[in-house]
């Protein structure tokens, strides 16, 4: 990704955590990385239905 994107990426979650709302910010990579095994594993829809981890 480019800076331009980045920027575009990181600005409506700058602007959530302003209005008060709870964020994450982490790379692409590293959110779908634990998907894999699920998905391996034919439980991926069951994984991305629950709550993500904080």
């Amino acid at each position: 990704m480019q800076l331009g994107g980045e920027i575009l990426s990181i600005g409506p979650g700058v602007k959530a955590a302003h209005a008060g709302y709870s964020v994450l910010f982490d790379t692409a990579s590293i959110w779908i990385a634990p998907l894999a095994g699920p998905q391996k594993a034919g439980r991926l829809d069951a994984e991305l239905k629950q709550d993500p981890p904080l």
